[in-house]
């Protein structure tokens, strides 16, 4: 009674169940976002806006079921290891970090926080961020408060660099807290303008090559060049995004050296990308497979022990499985409707034709030498309308085209 379906079989797509599903129905979302995702005990976590999963086993199948005893929006999850063998998964709620040790009991810190992230210099110590700024380190068997810092607005990233500096991210912008332990308390600097476009919110990264800041904003890729202490476009990480305008959602460095990209482009809406690094660049890999999902972002992404990847949308759970993945191109024939300069003239109208002996219009597929237009080089901006009977893959065809003899 709900429709048809169409299957197919190799599909690189799994969509895994978690919770109940939308309204009782048995459907596959949980009904909440999923919001971060870490392995932990050899278990895969999943919080989402209602609480915290987990699921009974990495294997072909996982079941996934609630932590009964996490309750509400968990933004954030990070696993901390501050003595040899001893590990914890840390859960950061509105109103409270979550504890979680290897015997799956479960304490709490007061506090809520958006972010949370461990500091690189000292595995026992890690950093929160949402309505202030506090860190936390593991002394006999507690979480004593190192630091607290209250803030005008609500931070929702943190990043620690190899600087010692501390960013945050919020509404206001991006600041930074240059030292912990200043002689008048933390100082922050205010949102660095140089170069950056203003965006509604703006995601920090780690470049996994040089440990340096990278900026998602609505403008595409930033990086921090403390040498003139401002941010510059990040040529690199932007030549793998489509053209025009890309807001940057995620970016996650997985498995075999594959990088993974969730943006919006102006032209094309939402999308997912995955490549690899080579000597002259981003070499795309994965993309193709991806148009066929429908348009919403993927806030996350985690590749798993096994290496396989796992990724949102909204509040559906997808594995990936490459080997069924195909980015064969296909040709098509397209018919061209017009060619024209822009506020000057049209220089094909949709059809070449002849004239029979009946009077009639005859199209003709090829063009004679008196059909082919000369154009002087200052009109470079040319227009072509088509228009393609293709289904195959009914969402974002892309195309390329040539000027013969000069291209």
């Amino acid at each position: 009674y709900k429709g048809i379906s169409r299957i197919e079989l190799n599909n690189p797509f799994r969509m895994v169940p978690i919770g109940r599903g939308r309204m009782n129905m048995g459907e596959m979302g949980s009904g909440e976002s999923i919001l971060d995702m870490e392995e932990f005990n050899g278990e895969l976590y999943i919080s989402t806006m209602s609480g915290v999963y987990k699921s009974s086993t990495i294997s072909d199948i996982p079941r996934f079921r609630t932590l009964g005893d996490i309750s509400g929006s968990v933004f954030d999850l990070q696993r901390i290891q501050p003595l040899p063998g001893q590990e914890f998964l840390l859960a950061a709620g509105d109103e409270q970090i979550f504890v979680i040790n290897q015997n799956m009991s479960i304490s709490r810190i007061p506090g809520g926080a958006r972010k949370i992230v461990v500091d690189p210099g000292q595995a026992d110590v890690f950093y929160a961020a949402g309505e202030d700024l506090t860190s936390f380190q593991y002394k006999n068997g507690i979480w004593e408060n190192k630091l607290r810092v209250d803030l005008d607005d609500r931070a929702d990233e943190i990043f620690l660099d190899k600087h010692a500096s501390i960013w945050l991210s919020s509404s206001s912008g991006i600041l930074r807290l240059d030292s912990m332990y200043a002689v008048n308390g933390p100082r922050f600097t205010e949102e660095l303008e140089a170069g950056i476009p203003v965006s509604p919110s703006y995601k920090l990264f780690r470049e996994p090559d040089s440990g340096e800041l990278l900026v998602g904003s609505s403008g595409g890729f930033y990086h921090y060049d403390p040498e003139h202490d401002s941010m510059v476009y990040d040529s690199l990480y932007n030549s793998i995004l489509p053209d025009g305008l890309n807001k940057i959602e995620a970016l996650y460095c997985g498995a075999d050296g594959m990088y993974w990209f969730s943006f919006e482009n102006e032209f094309s809406g939402w999308s997912i990308l995955g490549a690899r690094k080579t000597e002259g660049g981003f070499q795309l890999i994965h993309d193709r497979p991806f148009r066929v999902l429908v348009p919403v972002p993927t806030h996350v992404f985690h590749t798993d022990s096994d290496k396989q990847l796992w990724f949102s949308r909204y509040d559906d759970l997808f594995r990936f499985y490459p080997a069924h993945a195909s980015e064969e191109t296909d040709s098509l024939l397209v018919l061209m409707r017009s060619v024209i300069l822009p506020e000057d003239s049209v220089l094909f109208n949709g059809t070449h034709f002849s004239t029979g002996s009946l009077g009639q219009h005859l199209t003709q597929t090829m063009q004679t030498e008196e059909q082919i237009p000369s154009i002087h080089h200052n009109f470079n901006d040319v227009e072509f309308h088509w228009s393609a009977p293709y289904f195959k893959n009914r969402r974002q065809i892309r195309f390329s085209y040539y000027l013969e003899g000069y291209s």
